[in-house]
């Protein structure tokens, strides 16, 4: 009998219960006291013998659920079974872009309190050329979707160059990230286009939005304009995304701004949402927020629910933690080529030329040393880590890779696993060490 070493067992804040945690194929249980003992006792014992109908029960569902093999060597070809599959997916999807991002300029009309572009100077102000735009064919030929992006997509000067996208791709689905200030100006072509959603980021209500999100020469407010600019474009038919990043000051304001915009359009499908904590904010604050924007409750009303959110989503449809092999798609798919000739595939790094995958303009090609190269494989500290198949190396951006390779971000799967705990009833874990 052997008790898999790639394994969890949380003691919980409850008397007599304890999570435990397949890490080769992301089944959760939940053990008794009793259960915990009868382990112990079995993985020190070259010998089992089952006094009740209970412990063979308990034993055969261990072996079931694969917390139990015949040795250490299963456990092994099993786990490098799991990375064969999952490498395998891996690989296609890196290979297989069919969404391309254009960052169309640096430049915006909006001054940002926490913008994390506010670095990004240089060439600002430069705008793709139509030739730029002629490559894409050659080095993304099987793309089906664009997402316009910036800086802010939507001035007025870069109206030419979205024109020429749009004749050259006529019938490709757009998707664009949008301060939302410019809609009016845009909204006869948007009107004639595929578009999947604009997403207008609103941060609270009129008095807190205009304190971080102003135009940048004049300060002038913005909030009054865009709730505009929504009503203009759900009346064209065209999908708005409400972004709201969030902070612990503004989230109870988010959240009743989002009610108050569903009663303002009861049952339509052209207003979704996508409430986040705002990226620089500190591990204490994302554990805070992230169980109140990702709960079961509001499921339907946030869209980062329906992709990332693995394991909110395990805790809804009794399913098994999903396994990662990698981070996000900014390991894999994700592709934004810019106004200076260069490939990233983070949008919270377009700009940062330390975090470009590639170039593809004048020249094309991809750099070894890149996030589209990081994975549970190349991650050093990742390749004997028992917990990295469910964590996937954390977040990669530039911080995460330096001239001796890439590094993991192990704060991730620790907070994961706290609000999976609080999730299910559980104030406070530790783990177990058999």
């Amino acid at each position: 009998m052997h008790f898999i070493e790639h394994s969890a067992i949380m003691k919980t804040n409850k008397n007599d219960e304890y999570i435990l945690i397949n890490l080769l194929n992301g089944l959760s249980d939940i053990l008794s006291e009793e259960d915990l003992n009868l382990i112990k006792i079995w993985r020190e014992s070259d010998d089992i013998e089952f006094n009740n109908k209970y412990e063979t029960e308990l034993y055969d569902t261990l072996i079931q659920r694969k917390y139990i093999m015949e040795n250490p060597e299963e456990e092994n070809r099993y786990k490098e079974s799991q990375l064969a599959i999952l490498g395998k997916n891996y690989e296609k999807r890196k290979n297989n872009i069919k969404d391309l991002g254009i960052v169309l300029t640096y430049d915006c009309n909006f001054g940002c309190s926490y913008c994390f572009e506010s670095n990004v100077s240089s060439h600002e102000k430069d705008l793709l050329t139509q030739d730029m735009i002629d490559r894409i064919e050659e080095f993304f030929p099987d793309i089906e979707s664009i997402l316009l992006y910036g800086g802010e997509p939507l001035l007025e000067q870069n109206m030419d160059i979205i024109k020429y996208i749009i004749k050259k791709y006529p019938d490709k689905e757009y998707r664009i990230i949008t301060n939302g200030y410019g809609i009016d100006k845009y909204i006869d072509i948007l009107k004639k286009i595929k578009v999947k959603w604009l997403q207008v980021t609103l941060d609270g209500g009129k008095e807190t939005h205009d304190k971080s999100r102003f135009l940048k020469n004049n300060r002038m407010e913005t909030f009054d304009k865009l709730i505009s600019n929504i009503d203009l474009a759900i009346k064209n038919n065209i999908r708005i995304k409400v972004r709201m990043n969030i902070s612990k000051a503004n989230y109870q304001e988010c959240l009743e701004l989002r009610e108050n915009l569903k009663e303002k359009y009861p049952n339509n499908e052209l207003l979704i949402f996508e409430l986040q904590p705002i990226f620089q904010l500190d591990d204490e604050s994302k554990n805070f927020l992230e169980p109140i924007l990702y709960s079961v409750d509001e499921y339907s009303d946030n869209t980062i629910n329906n992709s990332s959110v693995n394991f909110q989503k395990s805790i809804i449809d009794g399913k098994p933690i999903g396994l990662k092999f990698y981070n996000c798609s900014a390991e894999t798919s994700a592709r934004l080529i810019d106004n200076r000739g260069d490939i990233y595939s983070c949008l919270v790094s377009v700009g940062n030329r330390d975090s470009r995958v590639g170039t593809y303009y004048p020249e094309f090609k991809y750099f070894e040393k890149s996030l589209i190269n990081r994975n549970i494989t190349t991650i050093e500290q990742c390749k004997n880590c028992k917990f990295s198949l469910l964590c996937g190396g954390g977040c990669g951006n530039s911080k995460n890779i330096n001239d001796e390779g890439f590094i993991g971000e192990c704060s991730f799967f620790s907070r994961k696993l706290l609000q999976y705990s609080n999730a299910l009833g559980y104030e406070t874990i530790e783990e177990v060490i058999l």
